[in-house]
């Protein structure tokens, strides 16, 4: 079976692509944060980079301002700092934005914790990372509540994305493939209580409310050896 590829997986993954194809949800909706829960940013970010597709997002996007109201709504201005204008200009900018009054570049610049920490670092491993930049798409599993997928290419290390789609509940997700290890090294997670470099268990994995998650695993022989195909050419 030939690689299941994003436009084939069906409405599941369909209904996330955020930037990719003439159906993008983006153009109709504006910024993230005004599209999906505060405690889903995390989860779309993380799908933003990890699917396949150019990411695309709006200036803002990656401190998690929101559209002005109104009818249509409009963009905010960038906020770089708490100053006049939040930085952005020292001349007249309009009505004051009380909407996103507490976010700014300056405040989440510095905290590890922050979604401007989460994006960079997205950034940098979509850029780097061959199986995300050029990977196949095999899909792992999807619900009503939750999606995962793999990213591989040729014998770089693969990356699992796991994301819990309910903002106030926990969900358990089991993923199984023949290529896919029992346990693979986490890489990020929006939950706090998840260290960096951890082995994670896949067979049967609970996901706290709202959680994103990328995990990766090394290239295996076993993939290409006379007894199974590669993974992204296998039955699921």
């Amino acid at each position: 079976m030939k690689a299941t590829t994003l436009s084939e997986s069906g409405s599941a993954v369909s209904r996330v692509r955020l930037g990719t194809g003439q159906d993008s949800i983006r153009p109709r909706l504006g910024h993230l944060a005004s599209a999906v829960k505060e405690k889903l940013l995390r989860v779309y970010q993380l799908l933003l980079f990890t699917l396949q597709g150019t990411p695309l997002t709006l200036y803002g996007d990656e401190i998690g301002l929101k559209d002005l109201p109104g009818q249509p709504a409009r963009g905010p201005y960038m906020q770089w700092d708490s100053g006049k204008n939040h930085g952005f200009s020292e001349g007249t900018v309009g009505e004051v934005n009380e909407l996103n009054m507490n976010i700014s570049f300056k405040a989440q610049e510095g905290d590890k914790d922050s979604l401007l920490s989460l994006y960079k670092r997205l950034s940098d491993l979509r850029g780097k990372e061959r199986s995300l930049l050029h990977g196949d798409f095999t899909l792992l599993n999807h619900t009503g509540k939750a999606l995962a997928f793999v990213r591989s290419w040729d014998q770089n290390e693969r990356f699992v994305t796991v994301v819990n789609f309910a903002p106030d509940e926990e969900t358990e997700v089991s993923i199984a493939h023949k290529n896919l290890p029992e346990q693979c090294s986490l890489v990020l997670s929006s939950n706090p209580e998840r260290k960096e470099g951890s082995v994670v268990p896949v067979k049967r994995l609970t996901l706290a409310a709202g959680e994103a998650l990328l995990l990766k695993y090394p290239y295996s022989a076993k993939e290409r050896s006379a007894g199974g195909a590669a993974l992204s050419h296998s039955t699921f």
